[in-house]
């Protein structure tokens, strides 16, 4: 993994700066204005493991496709409550990324890739151990996002039921082989429609001279 690592880092244009994160996940951002990749990372934690590579996939997307693959930049309706926005809006923009970035992951290192996904499946069997996923719109699809690519990328089929399944059902609609916007732009209105009547557009954003989102 530490190859796969340095030729990422070699292969990005644009310079990184490390920030110490709230909490205890790793999470990757850019600011296309000024061509630089904002890395958010705990006190104390590894540049040298699958979070960071995670990241680094995401930054050279980022740079080769689109920002919007890193940056989760989103304008809410005016009415809708912050608390609904945040609950069952924002999740969606952050993890529908992640989809893209993983498979990058799992061409550059596959077998780091596959140790994961087996790693976070006996996570979400100890987490559920009935099958039923109970948790709050985050974490269900993240639990999604892994079934998604356990299926897709390594074809272990756990043949969830529900929601769940609709909602990995949307992931695999999209080939996360083949990153473009309309592709995430596509995943993120599958993904809206399972919790809410929303959909998402592109828009121009006259500040960082980008094309955003905004929810309607």
């Amino acid at each position: 993994m530490d190859k796969a690592i340095r030729k990422l880092q070699e292969e990005l244009k644009w310079p990184l700066e490390i920030r110490k994160a709230d909490g205890d996940l790793c999470e990757a951002s850019c600011d296309p204005e000024e061509k630089k990749h904002i890395f958010f990372f705990p006190e104390g934690e590894s540049r040298n493991n699958s979070q960071f590579m995670r990241c680094l996939c995401q930054a050279l997307l980022a740079e080769m496709v689109h920002p919007l693959f890193s940056a989760v930049v989103v304008e809410g309706p005016e009415a809708m409550p912050e608390s609904v926005f945040e609950n069952h809006i924002w999740p969606i923009f952050c993890v529908s990324r992640l989809w893209f970035a993983d498979a990058l992951m799992k061409e550059r290192c596959p077998e780091e890739n596959r140790k994961e996904i087996e790693k976070k499946l006996d996570l979400i069997d100890r987490s559920f151990p009935e099958g039923q996923i109970r948790a709050n719109l985050s974490h269900t699809l993240q639990v999604a996002l892994t079934l998604a690519e356990a299926k897709h990328f390594w074809q272990i089929d756990r043949k969830p039921q529900g929601t769940i399944e609709e909602m990995i059902g949307a992931f695999l609609q999209i080939d996360p082989y083949k990153p473009d916007l309309n592709a995430l732009k596509g995943l993120n209105h599958c993904l809206l429609k399972k919790y809410s009547s929303f959909s998402a557009e592109l828009v121009h954003n006259q500040d960082m001279g980008e094309q955003t989102w905004r929810v309607f």
